[in-house]
This record gives C-alpha cells, structure tokens and sequence, in this order.
C-alpha cells in the first residue's frame, strides 16, 4: 500500500460527495471501437500495463479527502459482454445502454477503484471497450496519453514486441 498525502481537487471530491447527477458528471468515458481482428486477452495486458504504468489509476481516496491510497500490482477487471448473437438494432440498443450505465454509474472513491473498463463484442470483427475513469484521477489530457500507451502496448504485444514508452510523470508531480 502506497498514501500518499497530496492535495486532491477539494471541489470534484466535493461534488462527488453530494452523489447523483453532481458526482456522475465527473465520469470521464471513453469508448474505443477496434474493427477487425481483436484478441481480448491481449488487450486486458495492455490495460494492466498502462494501469501499472501510471498507479494513481488504482487510486483510493480518504472519507475526509486529504490523501490517496493505491496498491500496486492490483488487477483491474475488464469483463467481456458479448453481443454478437443481437441483431444490428438490438446489438447497438443494448451498447447505447452500456455506455449510459458506465456515464452515469457512480465511482466511490473510498472503496476504489476509480477506473472501470468493459469490453463488448459486437461481431467477430468489431468490439468496442468502454473506460471510465473518475475525473479525480484522470483528465481529458490524462485520457488521451493513456489511450496512445493503450494503443502502443497492444500493437507490440499483437507483435511480440515491447513498446518504447517514455517514463511516465508520476501524478504527486503532475498534481
């Protein structure tokens, strides 16, 4: 277990506190649509390769909001919805409710994690993966340098190769 004692943004936590509407708009969502080819094993690596890379990811935050608490080498469930026996309509009706559940699911901070990924499998050569971080841990900015680690890590493993990514900043320095 890691505490570290930084300042966390009093008013997201706050908002986050008042549950709701208030606390569901700091989801921060992406869906990232793979066409073609896709190994789900592969992909849960590559998650838990840029989830190790940047640990603030695994984040817990106190009751009082004054520190965060992660434990290193914690794995990250990213389970499989298959929907690939729906037709078209029905298969992009029950994504549409995946993506409200995930937009609007509440995260709770004390309990962690603070991240949630899901990976639906829409036909044999299109899958789409949910992730859905608290906007305590992950920004817009921080989401788009995750999703290229993502991106990188997959490509090498699909190729047998290991990425060269820069060191990432560690968040105590970023924040």
């Amino acid at each position: 277990i890691v505490l570290i004692h930084e300042t966390i943004s009093f008013e997201v936590w706050l908002a986050a506190q008042m549950g709701g509407n208030a606390a569901a708009a700091y989801n921060e969502s992406l869906n990232l649509q793979f066409r073609g080819a896709f190994d789900v094993e592969l992909f849960r690596a590559a998650a838990q390769q840029v989830i190790q890379r940047h640990p603030i990811l695994l984040a817990k935050i106190s009751p009082d909001g004054q520190w965060q608490e992660f434990r290193l080498g914690t794995q990250v469930n990213a389970p499989l919805i298959d929907l690939g026996s729906y037709s078209e309509p029905e298969s992009g009706r029950q994504l549409a409710a995946v993506l409200e559940q995930e937009a609007s699911e509440l995260f709770d901070l004390v309990s962690g994690p603070l991240i949630r990924m899901k990976i639906v499998r829409m036909s044999d050569d299109h899958h789409v993966v949910v992730w859905t971080a608290h906007h305590i841990i992950c920004d817009g900015w921080s989401a788009g340098l995750l999703v290229s680690e993502l991106a990188a890590i997959y490509s090498g493993l699909r190729q047998d190769l290991q990425p060269a990514l820069e060191t990432p900043i560690p968040f105590s320095e970023y924040a």
